[in-house]
């Protein structure tokens, strides 16, 4: 009975993860965690993404190109963002931290 009770536990725990997902796959990220990505992403500080230096954070560049102008403005690139349809690429790179915060 115990272990159906913890079996029954982690299915939901594991449901709550799976519903906190986009429809793309990708975890929402914070309003900060869009904040600093677009400040990775936009290095050069022009204000907008190319496809090219959109490529590491937006598979889909046409759904947060809302505009359809070809440039993904911060605007643009936040409400992506709080839709799921942005990654910090920095968090998949080999260069991040892990649990213990040392550098990999």
């Amino acid at each position: 009975m115990r272990k159906m009770a913890l079996v029954g536990i982690a299915t939901l725990l594991s449901a709550g993860a799976a519903m906190a997902q986009s429809s793309s796959g990708a975890m929402k990220m914070t309003t900060a965690q869009c904040d600093a990505a677009w400040t990775h992403a936009d290095k050069a500080n022009v204000g907008y993404l190319t496809p090219e230096t959109a490529s590491p954070f937006i598979a889909n560049f046409k759904a947060v190109n809302t505009k359809g102008d070809g440039k993904i403005t911060k605007s643009e690139f936040l409400t992506g963002c709080s839709k799921g349809l942005v990654t910090d690429s920095s968090a998949t790179s080999g260069s991040s931290s892990g649990a213990s915060g040392k550098q990999k």
